[in-house]
């Protein structure tokens, strides 16, 4: 096993992310397994991951850890994935605005839903799609994937834009590869944003 972890980016990296991904390599490391780690700064989402895909799969990856340079996660977060034995599996995360959402997705007849990972919420759920700020996938979904593994969509029956995280994990489920997050990996992983404070934040502390 040789696994991958691929680092989408710009030009700089959250100081949070850094550390624990040091933590990760070393944890994993001692442990004996082969890593090997990849970066692509750009501002083209989607041609960074299919950069990233295809030179970590030239190297030898048996498998790919998906991690956004704004993610905070355990250093244990890939022996947990791989021990879930599924050739997708990601954490689901909140976004970055407010309202916050996960951004694990299920698509209804309703249109697209978010799908919550409550307290009491553990194991693995079968998802239409997620965010890949934290996800494994085996080198066997692009194998069976058409290139491009990544594109900018468009659903026409919702009139929304779907990111390339999205598009790869519908793609995926056709070929027989469907998305699953982790409920309890999820609960430990936090998603770094800048948040503009405005008076409606503020407490009340005045003196009755």
């Amino acid at each position: 096993m040789k696994v991958a972890i691929c680092v989408p980016c710009r030009d700089q990296v959250c100081a949070g992310f850094s550390f624990d991904l040091a933590n990760m390599v070393g944890f994993h490391a001692a442990a004996g397994m082969e890593i090997g780690l990849y970066h692509s700064p750009g501002t083209l989402i989607a041609d960074q991951r299919v950069n990233l895909a295809k030179e970590a799969i030239a190297q030898g990856a048996t498998d790919l850890l998906w991690i956004d340079s704004d993610m905070r996660f355990p250093k244990n977060a890939l022996q947990r994935l791989l021990a879930r034995n599924k050739t997708i599996v990601a954490a689901n995360y909140a976004t970055r605005r407010i309202p916050v959402e996960t951004t694990a997705l299920n698509l209804t007849a309703a249109g697209w839903v978010h799908v919550p990972t409550k307290k009491d919420s553990t194991g693995l759920e079968e998802v239409t799609a997620c965010g890949m700020g934290l996800m494994l996938t085996s080198a066997k979904v692009f194998r069976d994937l058409a290139d491009p593994w990544f594109h900018i969509g468009y659903s026409t029956r919702n009139a929304v834009f779907l990111g390339e995280d999205v598009s790869m994990c519908m793609h995926a489920a056709k070929v027989g590869h469907p998305t699953f997050i982790d409920h309890d990996i999820s609960k430990e992983v936090r998603h770094i944003g800048v948040l503009e404070y405005v008076l409606e934040h503020a407490i009340d502390r005045s003196w009755k």
